[in-house]
């Protein structure tokens, strides 16, 4: 399991294609994008 974090603001839990939660932050199949 990933978890990335942006601006402090949100996390995203990247485990089997989960959804992410917080703001401003997508996921996508085999990557997690921060901008």
């Amino acid at each position: 399991m990933n978890v990335e974090f942006k601006n402090n603001k949100g996390f995203c839990i990247w485990l089997i294609g989960l959804p992410c939660v917080g703001k401003t932050t997508l996921v996508y199949r085999e990557r997690v994008y921060k901008g």
